[in-house]
Parts: C-alpha cells; structure tokens; sequence
C-alpha cells in the first residue's frame, strides 16, 4: 500500500510537463492528471488516502513552523492544482476543503486575509442569518395553497461560503469578490406525495404524468414561492431541470435580494435529482473535482468511494488531529 501510494505521488512530476505555477490552477492537464491518479487509485484505495493525508501532513508542519521557501510553495501549489480536486473527486470533501484552506494560507497570504475582513465587514451576521431564512423557505412552501397535498417532505438546507472556497472562486471563474452571489445559499429539496403525479396529471386535464415530469412541475411551483417571499434578481434565473447540464444535472438556480440588499443563492430541485447531484454522474464532487466527464470515471471512482467509506473512522489522537 506505501508503495503504491509513493507511486500516486510521483505521478504529477511524470505526467505533467514542468513543475507547478500559479497559472496552472485552471490547468486541463491537472484535470487530466486527477483522473489518471483515480483510476490508479482504484485499484488500492488506501493508497490514495496516505498520499492526501501525507500531503496535508506536510503542509500543516510547514504552516506550523512558518516555513516560506520556494519548496513549500511548490507544494501548496500541487495541493490546491492536483491534491484537493483528487480528494473531492473520490468524495473526501472536508480533506480536500483542509488542503485548500492550508494551501491558500502559503500562497495567497494578504488576499486571504483582505478576503476574511470582507466578510467580516459584509457579511457579520451570516451564520445567525442562515437557520432563519432556512426556516422562512420552508414555512413558504410548506404552506403553499397550490402545493398543498402534493409534497411527502420538504428538505431545505443552507451553507455560508468559506474564505478559501470564495478564493478559490476568484482565482478561477471572477475577477470581483462582489461579483460572488452565493456566500450565502439555500438549497430546497422536493420528495412528491404518491398522489403528486395522478393529481397534478388531474389539474391539468392529461391522462398521465410521468414522475420526472411531476417533479418538475414541483420544483417550478416551488420556485414560485421563493420569488413570491423574496424579490428575484434580474438575469439570476437558471433552469437546469429543462436544460440539463451535459453530465445530467437538474436544478433550478436563481439569486434573491433580501430586504437588506445582501444577494442569497437559491437552488431547487426534486429528491430524485438531488441524489444524482450528490452520488451519481452528476455528483458536486466530481464537478469540484473537474471532472466533466464523468462517464470516464465513475466506476472508478464509486469503487474508490465506496472503499474508502468502509475504513474505520480513527480516533483523534495528538499524532492524528481531528
């Protein structure tokens, strides 16, 4: 196994054709390099496991001890272009969110720090925010008369973005922090009653409806009422549930204004959609991971996945932090 790991890590130096730099962070070969590294880890998952978990060892001792050399750069810099994008890949989301945070830190020190005083300065109230409006969108559809009957749950969730995934934004897709519409986001998750298809199908005046078709009618109708509660910006609505994107996600994005003029993300989908986006072709993971086809991966990557949920959950002990 120690082996084979030593193997994954030397696999960047021999696929990739020069050593690191900052204008590799949205390099197509490192995405190349990340599916190489699954389908060799594949076939020892463990190993992928110590070569992440030596990786992020090497850079917490090297935060510890201040280093600022030109190697611990260069570490930090695979980290944040092979290392975290691999731990997301194969559904390791918190290591891979660590080898960020840590790797940002030695590279990006000032922006990280200008980056945590913005959201000092706008957004000081985030987690107190984040469980009211949770329970805003929940009443708001839960209560809906034109839904009434046709939902057997409401499932609403919501997360506040971290500094390094917001930098990692910045780097990547805008040039403008203000430009970053979802530091705050709610995600609604629909699972229709049994009647919800016969009954929409009803209402309609069609002999039937598919449940995909139900669904998605539903996720519309919700949508309806998170633009009813809070004032929709212009421009904002995507559909995906119409329009999937090519490796089959469907959800319904938009962003809202609350009355303070802060911008919240809003996602809706059905509980169908929401298991694809989370495990199957369509999982975060790999999109975080850059994996745009996931095709080419995905057994692979389950097998991986499913390997590396069955090890047993260690202990924290001084010598393995929590």
């Amino acid at each position: 196994m120690l082996e084979q790991a030593r193997r994954l890590q030397a696999m960047p130096a021999s696929l990739l054709p020069r050593p690191a730099s900052l204008d590799d962070l949205n390099s197509a070969a490192a995405a190349l390099v990340v599916r190489a590294m699954v389908g060799a880890g594949s076939r020892e998952p463990r190993a992928l496991l110590v070569a992440l978990g030596s990786t992020l060892a090497q850079l917490r001792r090297e935060e510890a001890a201040g280093g600022a050399d030109d190697a611990g750069a260069a570490v930090a810099l695979r980290a944040v272009q092979l290392y975290a994008p691999l731990a997301q890949t194969v559904g390791l989301a918190p290591l891979g969110c660590e080898l960020e945070a840590v790797s940002y830190r030695r590279l990006f020190p000032g922006h990280v720090s200008r980056l945590g005083a913005w959201f000092d300065a706008v957004w000081p109230d985030a987690h107190q925010l984040l469980p009211r409006l949770i329970a805003e969108l929940r009443a708001a559809v839960e209560e809906a008369p034109s839904l009434h009957g046709l939902l057997a749950e409401v499932t609403v969730t919501g997360r506040v973005k971290t500094v390094p995934s917001t930098l990692r934004k910045l780097l990547r897709d805008v040039d403008d922090v203000e430009a970053v519409r979802d530091v705050l986001a709610l995600r609604l998750v629909l699972a229709p009653s049994v009647g919800a298809a016969a009954e929409l199908a009803a209402s309609l005046e069609q002999p039937t409806l598919s449940r995909p078709e139900a669904e998605a009618l539903l996720c519309y109708a919700a949508y309806k009422q998170v633009v009813t509660r809070w004032r929709e910006e212009p421009g904002r609505f995507k559909d995906f549930v119409a329009r999937p994107k090519p490796n089959g996600y469907q959800s319904l994005h938009t962003n809202v204004r609350l009355p303070d003029g802060r911008l919240v993300e809003v996602q809706v989908r059905s509980e169908a959609m929401h298991e694809a986006a989370e495990r199957g072709a369509a999982a975060h993971g790999l999109y975080k991971g850059g994996v745009d086809t996931p095709a080419l991966l995905l057994p692979e990557a389950a097998a991986t996945i499913e390997t590396l949920r069955a090890l047993p959950v260690l202990p924290a002990t001084p010598l393995l932090p929590a």
